[in-house]
């Protein structure tokens, strides 16, 4: 089974062997989406399964850390907070690229992504809780 790992909205990790087909069980729902992330630091295109239901669940949580490989692959830029509105909801499954497993290096590029998020935050508490809330109203619809 490949070598994926499982990052939830607050950061903590569970590395998995997994087959995909089993990704909705890990994820808690039926819809998943699929979106290619990278990490600034080592450039490293990273494969990211989402459950389009997180949206749908009793107190979403954006996942920093998709967020951040979201808006860096799209547009170069990692300063995610700056749209709350393509924030990744839920816990993100990042697995290599077409179903192989992670590499030590993707592993690596994870955790250094980890580490950046929470530097942010650290840095800049208040912008990332202004980021949050944004992302929680307009999933609610607020």
């Amino acid at each position: 089974m490949p070598r994926s790992m499982l990052v939830t909205p607050d950061l903590q990790t569970n590395e998995m062997d997994i087959d995909l087909s089993e990704a909705a069980d890990v994820l808690g729902g039926s819809e998943q989406d699929r979106l290619h992330v990278v990490f600034v630091e080592s450039g490293l295109t990273v494969a990211a399964i989402y459950s389009s239901d997180a949206r749908k669940a009793e107190n979403p949580e954006p996942n920093p850390l998709a967020s951040m490989g979201r808006k860096e692959q799209e547009t170069g830029d990692s300063s995610f907070i700056s749209d709350p509105a393509r924030a990744i909801l839920g816990p993100v499954l990042f697995v290599g690229d077409e179903g192989a497993g992670l590499t030590d290096e993707d592993i690596e590029s994870i955790h250094n992504g980890i580490r950046a998020v929470e530097n942010y935050k650290e840095d800049n508490a208040k912008d990332y809780e202004l980021w949050h809330n944004a992302v929680i109203n307009l999933t609610k619809g607020i």
